[in-house]
């Protein structure tokens, strides 16, 4: 009885001594749960909760057995409710989570940006941009720029390992001027590798490629930060070619 009635503290007399009330109490605590750690949190707090008000709050007391009809619907009405609380909160953290990874990593390539532009040659920077997005984005990355001595014929500073998909995939960007490769409208069978061109107002500078592995996300934002990476590197190396016109 004393173990109950030190449980029953948890919900004050403030908000009366009727099920449905603790509910409310258990209710929030999952809402916060799933809002602030994901889905899993949120749906452990439901189940966990669910066990508690069967236990301590639902005759006979220390005892998963329900006995009333009308119970059995609250507790039921109650496990459905914060299953559907948990389902939303979760999404607002992961929201959150994808806005506060989407600031860091356009802040970091806000970096990079400012270290390349530093550079005196376009290879300088290439081969900069190159090691940093390696190290930001955790996966395998290729600028492919015009030879000198053969301009229609593409060269990259880091020799990569690509297959005849690749390849195909590759002259196609660079040909057509498009996105090319996993994910893309045009993905040669076997392609390993997804492909941007790289355009300037003036020209197309080169092609820009990151190696795709099967469980990488490939939705709007990731086709935007691809843009996004082709445009500013292009847009760089324009600047130097001009300096070194100049």
């Amino acid at each position: 009885i004393g173990f109950i009635e030190a449980s029953h503290f948890l919900a004050p007399a403030l908000v009366g001594d009727h099920t449905q009330n603790e509910t409310v109490i258990f209710m929030t605590a999952c809402a916060f749960a799933a809002g602030q750690y994901g889905l899993i949190a949120g749906l452990t707090a439901s189940v966990v909760s669910f066990l508690m008000l069967n236990l301590l709050y639902v005759p006979p007391y220390f005892s998963f057995a329900v006995t009333n009809q009308s119970d059995a619907a609250n507790l039921t009405l109650f496990m459905f409710a914060t299953f559907i609380i948990s389902l939303l909160g979760s999404r607002d953290y992961d929201s959150k989570r994808i806005l506060a990874r989407r600031s860091e990593l356009f802040h970091s390539l806000l970096q990079i940006h400012r270290f390349a532009l530093n550079k005196n040659t376009p290879a300088e920077a290439i081969t900069v941009l190159n090691e940093e997005l390696k190290a930001l984005l955790g996966k395998q990355v290729a600028f492919f720029l015009p030879g000198t001595a053969d301009p229609k014929k593409l060269e990259t500073l880091v020799t990569e390992n690509l297959n005849n998909a690749d390849l195909k995939a590759l002259k196609v960007c660079w040909e057509e001027s498009k996105t090319t490769g996993v994910g893309a409208p045009y993905e040669p069978e076997g392609c390993t590798w997804r492909f941007e061109p790289m355009v300037t107002s003036n020209d197309e500078i080169g092609v820009f490629g990151i190696r795709i592995s099967g469980h990488d996300d490939l939705g709007e934002d990731f086709g935007r930060l691809m843009s996004g990476i082709a445009d500013q590197t292009a847009l760089i190396i324009e600047r130097l070619q001009f300096e070194q016109v100049a």
